[in-house]
């Protein structure tokens, strides 16, 4: 059986275990509909008392809430639960059966869960996407481009982040408070940089970058994206890569050594 193969498998086992509870899905819908409609609500209260938040009109806070509920949604979809797991198996021994694999063990540990109902935060992200573009005009083709690239640039920042968080087990030991404060953080990707005050913009940044992952890609939607910002945001994504990997190496080092 090769790689690809076996991640395949591995993947639909997933889904098959998922969709066995199908009720979940009712559940999920109801409450990414409840969620986005306190969020638009949050927005329409807010406009009827100011013209702009820090730059930001309306219709842009509604990209941002739809882009921001496709990358949250990616990373509930598989990577949360996936390495949510990942934790718990390292911490009663049984993470030596992903590393006798025939893959790469980082690989197969970031899609070894997934919580196929998230597919609801995507979808109701995209619709709201696309209902700002209908009723506010087609920012162009560029634009369009650039935020579905940067989107994805968002993504993989946040699985790197994730990774990066949930790799200290392999030196912390108790990592369940970190994945949780991490979760939460990320709520404030709902909301533009620009509102948070300087100390919170350099943490949102540099530290935890939800500036990059959020911000930037609605920025691209709006029109009004920077193209410095968006490679910055693809350095930043590779530097983060980058440091996920060599953590992830030197922590199997760490625990095989244990295990031996």
């Amino acid at each position: 059986m090769n790689r690809t193969r076996l991640l395949a498998v591995h993947l639909r086992a997933a889904l098959q275990t998922e969709w066995q509870y199908r009720a979940n899905f009712a559940a999920q819908a109801l409450d990414a509909a409840i969620g986005l409609g306190v969020a638009l609500g949050a927005i329409e209260v807010l406009f009827r008392r100011v013209d702009e938040l820090a730059g930001w009109t309306a219709s842009q806070l509604i990209l941002l809430t739809g882009v921001y509920l496709v990358i949250s949604g990616f990373v509930n979809l598989v990577v949360h639960p996936s390495l949510s797991r990942f934790v718990r198996e390292v911490l009663n021994g049984t993470f030596d059966f992903v590393l006798l694999k025939p893959v790469d063990a980082q690989l197969l540990t970031g899609l070894r869960e997934v919580q196929i109902w998230k597919l609801v935060d995507i979808t109701l992200g995209c619709a709201v996407i696309a209902a700002v573009f209908a009723t506010q005009g087609f920012p162009g083709v560029t634009a369009l481009v650039g935020m579905l690239l940067l989107t994805a640039i968002g993504v993989c920042m946040m699985c790197a982040v994730w990774f990066i968080a949930a790799t200290s087990v392999f030196w912390l030991i108790r990592v369940d408070n970190i994945l949780t404060i991490l979760q939460s953080c990320f709520q404030s990707a709902k909301w533009p940089i620009s509102v948070y005050p300087r100390w919170l913009r350099v943490f949102f940044t540099a530290v935890l970058p939800t500036a990059f992952s959020t911000t930037i890609p609605a920025e691209f939607a709006a029109g009004q994206g920077s193209v410095l910002m968006g490679a910055l945001a693809v350095l930043f994504c590779g530097a983060l890569c980058i440091l996920s990997r060599w953590l992830w190496v030197r922590g199997i080092r760490r625990y095989s050594s244990a295990s031996s």
